[in-house]
């Protein structure tokens, strides 16, 4: 009889090993999150950490609730493109580990960014003409920061036609519009009468109060 139970032992580990690994051997592993408040406008760089070892044919995939996942995708490390939120959770997921092994980890940031509106320029503009370039350094700053707007104030003296105010109004909706390929959603044009005529852009990040004329 002792025979009989010696093969029976052997084969039962045998089919252990041709199913998969034994839970006690499975590996385990986590995601790490970039320390401290990343910047939104580079890519934000995630890593899988493993302890053990994975079994051969063993694929690691990647999502991610934001962003685009544009480097890494199947290896330890992936760089997430043009993330918009200051929440993200990031999931790694490997496939052909053993039914009972543990095969899937997350890890959710949530980045407190202390986003201020910021005063990107003031123009004496006596003569209500639009300045070109001074609107294109402010396309340029918008960028730096995902899903922010630009708010511009047109300041006019007393007694100024207001076909010349509205028709600058127009000219720079179109500029940005047409030329800048700027969406409507992403600015503001205010005007309002004052002491001096003038134009003063503001950068205004998501979530912030516009600035009042």
């Amino acid at each position: 009889m002792v025979p009989t139970i010696v093969l029976l032992l052997s084969a039962l580990l045998a089919a252990q090993t041709v199913d998969g690994a034994e839970p006690s051997k499975c590996p385990t592993f986590s995601v790490t999150a970039p320390a401290g408040v990343p910047d939104l406008t580079k890519p934000i760089y995630y890593y899988l950490d493993i302890s053990g070892e994975l079994p051969e044919g063993a694929e690691i995939f990647w999502t991610t609730t934001d962003g685009q996942i544009l480097s890494g995708q199947g290896t330890k490390k992936i760089g997430i493109y043009n993330v918009g939120s200051t929440e993200i959770t990031v999931v790694a997921h490997i496939k052909g580990l053993h039914e009972d092994c543990q095969n899937e980890a997350s890890e959710k940031a949530v980045w407190v960014i202390d986003y201020t509106t910021q005063q990107l320029d003031e123009i004496e503009n006596n003569d209500l003409r639009l300045d070109k370039d001074a609107v294109k350094k402010a396309i340029k700053r918008r960028d730096e920061i995902p899903n922010s707007s630009l708010f511009f104030i047109q300041y006019y003296r007393f007694r100024t036609d207001a076909f010349r105010v509205q028709k600058l109004k127009r000219e720079l909706s179109d500029y940005l519009t047409k030329e800048l390929k700027l969406k409507d959603p992403f600015f503001k044009i205010e005007t309002k009468q004052a002491h001096k005529a003038m134009m003063t852009i503001f950068l205004v990040p998501p979530g912030v109060e516009d600035p009042t004329p």
